[in-house]
């Protein structure tokens, strides 16, 4: 039976049966209604509206630990998550030497230059060579003070004949000549005697004394190739 608004006013089965249908029509409409706004009864939305498309109040989803990020969502749509790994406690995820490491923690000092990674770094060549003549009298000088000399005398001595001949080096030796090395010359195109070439005296900073010695009997270019060090 459905509603009928005519029923007389004095007629109380009819009037029952009124309501119950008016109930049932009711019940059948909310049951029916395909969004929760055509619902025509609290009692068919209960709980979160199975239509619903977002949240009655967003949420915010946040990252905790060894990496934090933050993103409001409310269900209206998808959402991403900008995850932040610098800020995060590194102590326990990165051993050894961390990959993103831009500089040392303790600057190291190479040949004299610091150098902590944070940029490149220029070493002179002058921290090795601190100063060269390159000729046939000549020497190199290194940072740490050691020195290298080299020359070359030589003289036409003529027969039976010789003697002291002092001979200075390219530059003076701060502190000491250490040691002396020398080879003869002797251009002579025959023997028919002694040439003798040695060190007359011990080396001193600046030079040494050569004796030249000609007893063959003929003319001879003599001297020495030398080589000293000191420092």
């Amino acid at each position: 039976m459905a509603y009928n608004q005519d029923v007389p006013v004095d007629n109380t089965a009819d009037i029952r049966e009124n309501f119950r249908a008016l109930k049932e029509d009711k019940i059948v409409t909310a049951a029916s209604a395909t969004t929760a706004d055509s619902a025509t009864t609290a009692e068919s939305c209960t709980g979160n509206a199975a239509t619903a498309t977002k949240l009655a109040t967003a949420r915010t989803i946040s990252l905790t630990g060894d990496a934090t990020g933050s993103a409001t969502f409310d269900g209206s749509a998808d959402m991403s998550i900008v995850v932040d790994v610098t800020s995060a406690d590194t102590a326990t995820v990165c051993t050894g030497n961390a990959a993103t490491t831009t500089k040392l923690e303790t600057a190291r000092t190479i040949n004299g230059v610091s150098f902590d990674g944070s940029s490149d770094i220029t070493i002179s060549s002058t921290e090795f060579d601190s100063g060269y003549l390159f000729s046939t009298n000549g020497y190199q000088k290194l940072s740490n003070g050691l020195i290298f000399q080299w020359g070359k005398y030589s003289k036409v001595i003529s027969t039976n004949d010789g003697g002291a001949v002092s001979i200075t080096f390219p530059t003076e030796f701060p502190n000491a000549c250490l040691n002396i090395t020398f080879a003869e010359i002797d251009a002579s195109t025959g023997d028919s005697g002694r040439r003798l070439c040695t060190i007359a005296s011990q080396p001193t900073q600046t030079g040494f004394t050569l004796q030249l010695d000609n007893v063959s009997g003929i003319s001879s270019t003599m001297g020495v190739y030398y080589m000293v060090i000191g420092w």
